[in-house]
């Protein structure tokens, strides 16, 4: 979670999710707009290997 700090206090400027089946990875991100609104919801999927032909 990252905090940011207004005149009133404290506000979630984003939200952190991460996978940790097979190891440790960023599985989904949410942003927040001043209001406290998710102005952003991001879903990351599983990472593959890319061969050499693009």
């Amino acid at each position: 979670m990252n905090l940011k700090t207004q005149a009133d206090g404290l506000r979630i400027a984003r939200r952190f999710w991460f996978d940790r089946v097979g190891g440790i990875r960023l599985a989904r991100q949410q942003i927040f707009d001043v209001q406290g609104e998710i102005e952003s919801d991001i879903v990351y999927g599983k990472g593959r290997q890319v061969d050499g032909n693009g």
